[in-house]
Order: C-alpha cells, then sequence, then structure tokens
C-alpha cells in the first residue's frame, strides 16, 4: 500500500510539473525556451523540496550501522547476511542517485540529465520494492511496524527523486535523446561516484573489522596519502578540457558527497565536541556553501586557510581507530577533500587565482576564527571534556613541538564564573595562531611556485597539440610533397606578408592591422615609421618570435607558423637589443650559432675570417663579450647572423648608437649580401640611411601600411624620403603626387 501511495505521488508530481510546462507552451506567444525555464524552475523547487526531506534522514540514527561483518543485530535479527549486504549496497547507490536528483535540475548538462532519467529511477524503483526493509534498517524491526515518520520521511524523498526523474525521463523520451556514449560514460564514472560518498558503515558492515589501521605510516596509511595526491590529480586530467558546466558539476558534487558522509555520522550523534568549529569540519561546510553559490570569501577561506590543517592531519592523523569504524572513515573522507577540493576549484577555473588581497582577507577572517573558536572551547568544556576545537585544549600539537610546553602551561589562567571554570593559554594559543599564520605564508609561495610550473606546462602541451594539428593539417595541404619544401615554391625568392594583423594580450586595440607586403630576392627593402607605429612588432612576427593574430607570413615560401624551422633556417636575425651570451668570447657565440644552424666547419671557418676582417675584430674575436663595446657587439650580432648565409637578413634598427665607421660597415655588407641575390630587410628611423641604400621602402604608421615606394622613382621625381616619412607621421596622407605601389 506504501508504495502505491510512493509512486503515484511521484506520478502526480511529475505530471504537475510537465502539465504547467505544457499549458505554458499552449499560451499564445509563449516559445520552447519560455517553456523550458518554467519547467525548470518547478524542478529546482522539487529539489530544494528533496534537500529538505533528505536532510531529515541525514540527521537520524540508521540501526544498520551497528552490523559488523553481516552479523544481524538484535534489532535486524530477522534479516539475512545476504538481506544486510542487499541494503548496504541499495543504501551505496542511493547515495548517488539522491545527490545526482537534487543537482541535476541545476545543472544543463548531458551528464546531469543521464543520471537523473536513468539512473535514479532505476535506485529508487528499487528503493520502493524494498521500502519495508529500507524501514526497518532505518529505525529497525519492531519500530518499523504500523506508520512511523521515518517512513513518511522516506516515502517523501522516493516520490521526490522519482518525480524528478519522470520529467527528465519525458524530456529524453520526446526529443529521443539516447547517445549511447554518453550512455556508457555515465556508467564508466557510477562506481567512482559511489566509492566518493560511500556509507561510513558499508565497509564495516560488509567486511567485519579486519586489523587495519592507517597510522605511523602504514602501509594503509601510505595508501591513502597517495589517494590524497593521485585521486586531484586524475580529476584535474580528466576533466580540464572539459566544458565549465561538467567541471563545475563534478566538484560541487564533491562538495556535497564530502558534507555527506560527516553528517550522515555526526547528525545522529551530536554533541558539543561535535559543533564543527574544528578547522576540518568547517571545511566541510564552507566548502558546500562556496560551490553551490559559488561565495569566493568563503572559498579562499578555505583555500588558504584549511587545506594546510587538513593535509597535516591526512600526513600526522590523530585518528588511530580500525580504518572500516565509521568514525575513521570520516576522518579520512573529511579530512582528503579539504585538501583536494579548494585545489581543484582554482586548477579547473571554477574560481579564479587568488590574489595577495585575498590572503590578507583570509588571515583576517582566520584570526577572527580563531579567536572565536578559543573562547567556545573554554566555555564548552565545561559541558564535555572532550571539546577541543583546534587542538586548542590538548596536547595534541605539542605531541610534535615538545618545546613549546613552557608556553602552555606556565601561562595558564584560569577563571571562576559561578559554576563555569575558564581555562586560558593566551601564549601558547598565539604561538599556534602565529605558526599557522606563517604556514599560511608558506602555502602562498608553494601555490605561487605550482602555478607557474602548471602554466609552463599547459604552454607546452598547448604548443605541442598546435603543432601536431599545424602538423597534420600541413600534411594535407602540401598534398604528397616533402614536408621540407616551401609549402607556396612560387615565393621562394621573396618574402610575402598577407593581411597580418597582432594584438597583444587582452588589448581591444590592433597593434598592426591587415598589413601586406612582397619584398624580393636582390633588394635592400627600408622599413620606416615613428617609435610605436608597429616595426618592431611586424619584424618579431616575421622572424618567429611572437605569434601572428591574424594572417600568414612567408620566408620564401615557407610559412613562418607552418613551417617555423625551415622558414628561420633562411633567416638571419639581427634585433634591435643585440642580446648575447657575454661570458662567451666572441668566436664561441659565432660558433655557438653556426652549430644551431648546422653550419659546416669549413663554411664558418670561411666566413668568420671575412666578417671580423671586414668588421676589424681581429684583436678582440678570442675576448670575452662582456668586455666589448656597444659597436663590437653589434658587430659580433651581425656576423652570427650571417654565419649560415641567410637567404633573408633581418635587421631592427641596426644602426642605432653606433659610431660613423661600425655603421658604415653594416650598410657596405648590406649592400653586398644583397648584391649576391639574396634579401635584406631592415628597419630604421634614420630617413638619410634609408634613402641611400635602399632600393625600396616601406612606410607604417600607427600600425597601417601606407605605402610601398620605389626610392630611385622618388628621387627622379623630386620628392624627398623624408618630406614622404615627415607626411605619414603628422598624420597626413604624405606628399601629394607621391606614387605608392602596395
Amino acid at each position: 500500500m506504501v508504495q502505491v501511495c510512493v509512486l503515484l505521488s511521484a506520478a502526480l508530481l511529475a505530471f504537475c510539473v510537465i502539465w504547467f510546462a505544457d499549458i505554458t507552451r499552449k499560451k499564445k506567444g509563449a516559445d520552447e525556451e519560455k517553456t523550458n525555464n518554467n519547467k525548470s524552475t518547478a524542478l529546482k523547487v522539487l529539489s530544494v523540496v528533496l534537500v529538505a526531506v533528505y536532510a531529515c534522514r541525514l540527521f537520524t540514527v540508521d540501526v544498520i550501522r551497528d552490523v559488523i561483518g553481516l552479523v544481524p543485530t538484535e534489532q535486524l535479527s530477522g534479516f539475512s547476511p545476504a538481506a544486510l549486504a542487499l541494503m548496504t549496497v541499495l543504501r551505496m547507490l542511493t547515495n548517488v542517485a539522491v545527490i545526482a536528483a537534487m543537482m541535476a535540475p541545476w545543472y544543463k548538462i548531458s551528464f546531469a540529465k543521464n543520471l537523473a532519467s536513468l539512473y535514479v529511477p532505476f535506485v529508487y524503483l528499487l528503493n520502493v520494492v524494498f521500502f519495508t526493509a529500507n524501514v526497518q534498517t532505518f529505525v529497525g524491526q519492531d519500530a518499523a511496524s504500523g506508520f512511523t515518520w521515518r517512513a513518511l520521511q522516506f516515502g517523501a524523498e522516493c516520490a521526490l527523486a522519482l518525480a524528478i526523474s519522470a520529467v527528465f525521463l519525458y524530456d529524453k523520451i520526446r526529443k529521443r535523446d539516447f547517445d549511447k556514449k554518453q550512455i556508457l560514460t555515465m556508467l564508466g564514472v557510477l562506481l567512482p561516484m559511489i566509492m566518493a560518498v560511500l556509507p561510513l558503515e558499508a565497509l564495516r558492515t560488509l567486511f567485519g573489522t579486519p586489523d587495519i589501521v592507517a597510522d605511523d605510516f602504514s602501509l594503509t596509511h601510505r595508501i591513502v596519502i597517495y589517494i590524497t595526491f593521485i585521486v586531484p590529480a586524475l580529476l584535474y586530467l580528466l576533466l580540464k578540457d572539459r566544458e565549465y558546466g561538467v567541471r563545475d558539476f563534478a566538484l560541487t558534487y564533491i562538495a556535497v558527497c564530502g558534507f555527506v558522509t560527516y553528517y550522515s555520522l555526526v547528525g545522529t550523534n551530536f554533541t558539543v565536541s561535535n559543533v564543527p568549529l574544528h578547522l576540518c569540519h568547517t571545511a566541510i561546510i564552507l566548502m558546500l556553501l562556496s560551490f553551490v553559490f559559488k561565495s569566493k570569501k568563503l572559498f579562499y577561506f578555505n583555500y588558504f586557510v584549511n587545506v594546510l590543517g587538513a593535509l597535516v592531519a591526512v600526513i600526522i592523523p590523530d585518528e588511530a581507530g580500525n580504518f572500516f569504524n565509521p568514525s575513521t572513515m570520516q576522518f579520512w573522507y573529511n579530512h582528503i577533500y579539504a585538501v583536494f577540493l579548494p585545489i581543484l576549484g582554482v586548477a579547473l577555473k571554477i574560481f579564479p587565482r587568488p590574489n595577495i588581497k585575498m590572503m590578507r582577507n583570509s588571515i583576517v577572517v582566520f584570526s577572527v576564527y580563531f579567536v572565536f573558536a578559543a573562547l567556545i572551547n573554554t566555555w564548552f568544556a565545561n559541558y564535555d571534556p572532550n571539546v577541543d576545537y583546534f587542538f586548542l585544549r590538548q596536547d595534541h600539537i605539542l605531541e610534535f613541538f615538545t618545546f613549546a610546553y613552557p608556553l602552555k602551561y606556565q601561562f595558564t589562567y584560569v577563571w571562576q564564573v559561578g559554576n563555569l571554570t575558564f581555562t586560558f593559554y593566551p601564549l601558547y594559543w598565539l604561538g599556534v595562531w602565529v605558526g599557522f599564520i606563517l604556514l599560511m605564508f608558506l602555502e602562498w609561495l608553494v601555490y605561487a611556485a605550482l602555478f607557474r610550473v602548471f602554466d609552463d606546462w599547459g604552454l607546452l602541451y598547448r604548443k605541442k597539440r598546435m603543432l601536431k594539428m599545424d602538423m597534420l593539417g600541413l600534411k594535407k595541404e602540401m598534398d604528397g610533397r616533402p614536408l621540407s619544401e616551401p609549402l607556396h615554391p612560387e615565393g621562394a625568392n621573396m618574402i610575402k606578408i598577407s593581411h597580418f594583423s597582432k594584438k597583444y594580450g587582452g588589448s581591444d586595440r590592433f597593434a598592426v592591422k591587415d598589413f601586406n607586403l612582397e619584398v624580393y630576392d636582390g633588394e635592400v627593402f627600408g622599413f620606416i615609421g615613428h617609435n610605436g607605429a608597429g616595426k618592431s612588432t611586424t619584424i618579431k612576427s616575421l622572424v618567429g618570435i611572437q605569434s601572428i593574430t591574424e594572417g600568414t607570413m612567408e620566408i620564401c615560401g615557407y610559412d613562418i607558423e607552418k613551417q617555423p624551422l625551415q622558414a628561420k633556417l633562411n633567416i638571419g636575425y639581427v634585433s634591435d637589443n643585440h642580446a648575447v651570451y657575454e661570458k662567451l668570447t666572441g668566436r664561441e657565440y659565432i660558433n655557438y650559432v653556426a652549430d644551431l644552424y648546422l653550419v659546416s666547419k669549413e663554411d664558418r671557418t670561411r666566413r668568420m675570417e671575412k666578417y671580423v676582417g671586414m668588421f676589424g675584430l681581429e684583436n678582440s674575436i678570442d675576448n670575452e663579450i662582456k668586455s666589448y663595446s656597444h659597436g663590437m657587439k653589434q658587430k659580433i650580432v651581425v656576423i652570427a647572423a650571417l654565419i649560415h648565409n641567410p637567404k633573408v637578413w633581418v635587421l631592427d634598427e641596426p644602426l642605432t648608437g653606433l659610431d660613423p665607421t661600425s655603421a658604415y660597415q653594416i650598410k657596405e655588407c648590406m649592400k653586398e649580401h644583397a648584391k649576391a641575390g639574396n634579401i635584406v630587410f631592415f628597419s630604421s628611423h634614420v630617413i638619410e640611411v634609408v634613402e641611400k641604400i635602399c632600393d625600396r621602402i616601406a612606410i607604417i604608421s600607427h600600425g597601417e601600411l601606407k605605402g610601398v615606394y620605389d626610392v630611385k622613382e622618388l628621387t627622379a621625381s623630386g620628392k624627398s624620403v623624408e618630406e614622404l616619412y615627415l607626411g605619414f607621421a603628422a598624420g597626413g596622407a604624405g606628399i601629394k603626387g607621391a606614387a605608392a605601389n602596395v
């Protein structure tokens, strides 16, 4: 009879939700989106009611918890070991089902919908079938006879969960949304989901109490420590590339699991010593609130304060009971979750990375919490001698820091207020507070270091992944040709820049916008523009130092992004800051660069002799570079850029700060390199130099290419490069009538 009432109630609730949504759809102007919103609201209301009903069960006694090794207790004498095993397994399945039913209405991800529509009804229909046995394992066989409020509570829970699942199943059938891959994924993660919220008594009920203790770095203790680090690492790897909803669902589920496992024991045996003021107990509540309501303040308090305390508790536990005991299981669940949930919350980008301001706020909140816990300790100790929030009364911490015993017992103050005794240890408490603050700062440094490591790993991973994807795309574009050949053979003797644009970081402004240019072999090509015009931005992208936001750049037919190695082998680059390894000699540095470009010994020797003699460095080539003048360093960089005889020589402001002799030598070298059939592309703001040695020039202003000009044609027409440049630099359109070939 009860089972029928439960099923009818579930059907009625589900029908009301669906009917409400359908009525909305039929109203004039109502669309599918509005219908879904109304249905979602109704489901959320049911989930909130389910939370309240389930809380009643969470905070009440279950007599099955007294069963050890499937041996029936007096209250369950009518149950066989097989029946007890069945009910224990059903409890394990139900813990997952009830949390899934609570959470599914709040998430739009397919995984939550599959759980609610397929797993939840299966489990709760089993609960309805074994309804009487369920109630008996709650309150005992004798107390379960007749109508009880526990039967009412569990019946309401079953009806609500089934109603929610029925609505999800109705939608799935109506839309024919049965993706086999998604369903298999759901089935694949059910076991870890069950383990995440295992009933605390389950292992003892099924297996008894074997002699297993997780203390003093025993094998079991070490396994627990490994789990503390391995589980979050696996979760991170599995979830890092998932959509936000999946990541949020997973971590919120674990936060709810932590609350359920904690209060399933504490809620049924509540005393003043169980008030959740102990740091790791507080963490369980705060984590739940943080993830459910996305509260940053509560989250970062846990992140900076609770993680460290929980980690210490995992490594140096104060729980030495049998591992299968419910209280011991609760200890490990509590502290393991308190360690890795905050870390995963940041790693999986549910919450942003903290800053020093958040750290300061956490210290303030922790200080208030610490003082409050100390005062409550002294008060509640009058009612229960086991009260010891934050280990401020007993000597657990002092067992590891024996030197601090005098701080506690030589500075003890006792106040008597009526029948109440208040014992204070001010210096000891201050020492604990200071020690914890120092550890928080140490934790901050560790976090910062780990952030840098993971950033570097993440960048390397993304680059490798992009390179792999680029390689696959390149193979397709090459259409069977060797990858060592240019992607575009028709551009083998030129630089080609097509629709290049560059935007830095999160800036909304383009540093260079829609830049197009072709430079041919045999040319000395000048690139001029005011400071900040975009010259260095273009050049650094051209030589592969920085990424390209939009467009393409090609060196001798090689795409600089798709074929970076081959493109760079054809480039010699002289930067605007001549960065070199100053503890090397000039010869060592040039040989180092020659090794990078795989230059033969004969070729490097011949070229080095040529350029060392050309630049007059015979007497200093074997001295350390740190002893060189600015001009000498620039000459060494030039030689290193030319040691592999590049097809394209790119120079960024090469003559800045040079004496006339050094500048003349480099200009002559540029002319010679272009005369040999190569390309010389250099930026400069020295107009006279550009006008004298360049064949063509390009002018850039405010990130836009203003024009490409033939220097001889300008000179023949009586127009000055300087006047042309100044016209653009002033924001004008150059010189009226100046021919541009863009």
